[in-house]
């Protein structure tokens, strides 16, 4: 594990949940996030040679189900590589990208609809063994965004959620 954030739909809140569609990390991302947290340079180089991905756990921090600004993600296979725009984070320290992601009408959007406390989400930011247009039906990583439902009622809680943010090797 390798970093958290949570979000809180309220005034005042540092960090809101995020209504611009985007991946976390790119390919080269997810390259230097390795490098980053495995500093030791004989062990992380080994670790590139091998399977690694990036997976994002999510959940809801209140105990009711999710109504106000949902997690909504597509199906990797359905997004074109271009779709995908690299936008570059400056950090203090370092440089970091993510992805934009254009419209496509090819893409397929889904939801879990009232997403309880005790269930999770696990989104795939980044797998170096998926070739993004291999069609071989599996994605390398998951879009993702909250957005606003029309059907959620008039004073639902807001969203409160953390995502935690994982390496996996192998």
């Amino acid at each position: 594990l390798f970093d958290h954030t949570i979000r809180r739909q309220k005034d005042g809140a540092p960090r809101q949940p995020v209504t611009r569609v985007h991946v976390d990390q790119t390919r080269r991302a997810a390259v230097d996030r390795v490098r980053l947290h495995i500093p030791d340079p004989e062990e992380s180089e080994k670790l590139l040679k091998g399977r690694y991905r990036i997976v994002n756990v999510w959940r809801s921090l209140t105990d009711e189900p999710v109504q106000s600004a949902p997690l909504a993600f597509a199906s990797a296979t359905s997004v074109q590589p271009d779709d995908l725009v690299p936008v570059q984070l400056r950090y203090p320290n370092r440089v970091g990208e993510i992805l934009g992601v254009k419209f496509n009408e090819g893409q397929r959007w889904y939801y879990w609809s009232g997403m309880t406390p005790d269930e999770r989400l696990l989104l795939k930011c980044s797998d170096s063994e998926v070739v993004l247009d291999s069609g071989a039906g599996i994605g390398e990583s998951v879009p993702h965004t909250a957005f606003w439902d029309d059907r959620t009622p008039v004073g639902a809680r807001g969203r409160e959620s953390i995502e935690v943010r994982a390496l996996v090797f192998g």
